[in-house]
């Protein structure tokens, strides 16, 4: 016979994936927060303090409950497919409102992300320390606006190219840590974190808007592409503890920094720089390179984590919070003899910013785990996070709402040894409408007209914080799934 607690339980656990399912069919989704995954490691990870390989970097003390040696392997792919409809703006303002005469066609994208995990964990034969290593990509994008076909000149890239055209942006951690069994209810765990970060973005820019030839704005022979790429190696350091209390209680609590550079307090990715713009005197389309670096920050995070046995299942409860303020912006500089002597481009041609828009986030999860013997176990969970970007700040580049994350993993052990992992994700978000964009080109030509004044200006401040671009006022829709797959090898 069924205990009670157990037969109440299924039905409850029905009941919420049925719901589950009736929300996901009739709601619209969106991505998490722009370039970060908040599900590195697997969808099945139910909570920061669970004792798994997943855990390294979340928390590198949950590997302290772990014995033997551990291998785990996951590839998780993200699909993010979606639609932008710009407002239409005026040529002579190039912002929305009345007497709005310039239009734009709806863009339709489709992007796929790859992000992988790896790690291993083994005590040594120890009572006193637990070892492990990951590799993974907890920050990474991979998008593509599409143009004309083929090979299409800059004034050819559609309507979003000057937010961004595509991008190839990943950022690699390397996570060594140790885990100290200070007592049988007490872990401390420690690591440092190699990040190679590399960089490949194309965006457009007007031109006009730096000549004062405007009106009109947007005009197709005077936009210019820039196409950046970078790389660079940066460091960062993660430390946790974790309790076991009784009645099968782990909290725990763990920080992860900032990611800087060595003597630098940021991540400045040096590479090199193209920019195709019109040639009046050839009547063609010309190309000038250099060299490129692009200054920009990774947040630091703190996470809070709980899990409660109860027989054959585990619930799981957790808080993060993520310091997204810190990226501000993206800062670039361009150097060479072609940009400044051949191209004859001025300062503000040369090193400028896009201005970001981002603020703090945080994700309030829960899970609920359930075990059949010792071969299958099901996890279920929903995840809040707060957006990212403030909605007058939302362009191509950065899509973001307040959302629901929800997520499905299960673990199959054909062999007491090895571990089969899948898994589906869906995150669930309302539409972004912005009426009034943040972004204005009229602060670029109007600190033209104040003489580049950039110490009393307000136009010219705004300008060089990158908030002189092209309005991106409009509607956007984003649908985002993550399909997980995974292998662990375990030896006790």
């Amino acid at each position: 016979m069924q205990p009670r607690f157990c037969a109440h339980t299924s039905a409850l656990v029905r009941r919420v994936l049925l719901v589950t399912l009736a929300v996901i069919v009739h709601l619209p989704t969106a991505v998490a927060a722009p370039l970060e995954n908040a599900r590195y490691g697997g969808l099945h990870v139910g909570s920061a303090v669970e004792p798994h390989p997943a855990n390294i970097l979340r928390n590198p003390a949950a590997i302290g409950m772990l014995d033997g040696t551990h291998l785990y392997l996951d590839g998780t792919v993200r699909l993010e497919h979606g639609r932008v409809q710009r407002s239409d703006i005026r040529s002579d303002t190039g912002n929305p409102g009345p007497g709005a005469d310039a239009s734009f066609s709806k863009v339709r994208f489709s992007n796929w992300t790859p992000e992988g995990y790896f790690g291993i964990t083994t005590d040594l034969g120890s009572n006193l320390v637990v070892i492990g290593v990951a590799l993974l990509t907890p920050f990474s994008e991979w998008q593509r606006y599409p143009g004309a076909g083929g090979s299409p000149n800059p004034s050819q890239e559609g309507p979003l190219r000057y937010h961004r055209i595509e991008s190839q942006w990943f950022h690699l951690f390397v996570s060594p840590v140790v885990a100290i069994r200070a007592h049988k209810r007490f872990f401390i765990g420690l690591g440092m974190t190699y990040v190679r970060s590399m960089f490949n973005m194309v965006f457009a820019r007007d031109r006009r808007l730096r000549d004062g030839s405007v009106p009109p704005y947007e005009d197709g022979l005077s936009t210019e592409r820039v196409h950046i790429q970078g790389a660079e190696n940066s460091f960062c350091f993660n430390l946790g503890l974790v309790f076991r209390l009784p009645s099968q209680v782990d909290v725990g609590i763990s920080y992860r920094s900032k990611v800087v550079g060595v003597n630098q307090n940021n991540i400045r990715a040096e590479g090199s720089a193209k920019v195709t713009r019109w040639d009046a005197d050839s009547g063609a389309w010309k190309t000038y390179s250099g060299r490129a670096r692009t200054a920009y920050d990774l947040p630091d995070a703190l996470t809070l984590g709980a899990k409660w046995a109860v027989r054959s299942w585990d619930f799981g409860f957790g808080f993060e919070w993520s310091r997204w303020s810190e990226h501000s912006d993206l800062g670039f500089t361009l150097t060479g003899n072609e940009f400044r002597g051949e191209a004859g481009m001025a300062n503000w041609d040369v090193s400028f910013k896009h201005y970001r828009g981002f603020q703090d986030v945080f994700r309030v999860s829960t899970s609920a785990a359930k075990r059949w013997g010792k071969m299958v176990k099901i996890t279920v969970g929903a995840m809040y996070e707060s957006t990212a970007v403030a909605k007058e700040w939302v362009n191509a580049a950065a899509i973001d709402s307040h959302k629901l994350d929800l997520a499905v993993g299960l673990v199959w052990r054909p062999h007491k040894n090895i571990g089969l992992y899948l898994g589906y994700g869906v995150i669930l978000a309302p539409d972004v409408v912005v009426k009034q964009s943040g972004f204005d080109p009229g602060h670029l030509v109007r600190c033209v007209e104040d003489r580049v004044d950039i110490l009393w200006s307000e136009n010219c401040r705004r300008t060089t914080e990158g908030k002189g671009l092209p309005s991106a006022a409009g509607r956007y829709w984003m649908m985002t799934h993550r399909f997980g797959v995974g292998i662990s090898y375990d030896y006790w």
